[in-house]
């Protein structure tokens, strides 16, 4: 079975703060997320906003922590690209899994 890492960034717009994190399964992780089974996402309007896969852990892993360490949301705006204006355009998740768009967010219902 070959395995893919995601390393992915949610973004709350009314708080103006994101969330990175990785996992195995993207699909999987948002519906935890969704359903409130994560400690920082637990409240709030969160929507994806950008995701690299890699086929390592360990990658996925080394990603999320050089992303974590830049604490700057103008460096993360960046790696997101000059589409900020066109996802904060789209409504925010709140609970459920609606489906993923590699070129935009992802909302969860």
């Amino acid at each position: 079975m070959w395995l893919m890492f995601t390393v992915y960034i949610l973004y709350d717009e009314q708080k103006d703060r994101f969330y990175v994190g990785q996992t195995e399964d993207l699909t999987r992780r948002l519906q935890r997320h969704a359903q409130g089974r994560s400690t920082y996402t637990r409240r709030g309007n969160w929507k994806l906003v950008f995701s690299e896969v890699y086929s390592t852990r360990e990658q996925a892993l080394m990603r999320e922590k050089d992303i974590k360490r830049w604490k700057s949301k103008k460096m993360i705006k960046n790696l997101i690209g000059d589409r900020s204006s066109a996802w904060l355009e789209h409504p925010p998740f709140k609970r459920g899994v609606e489906g993923s768009n590699p070129s935009g967010p992802t909302n969860l219902n």
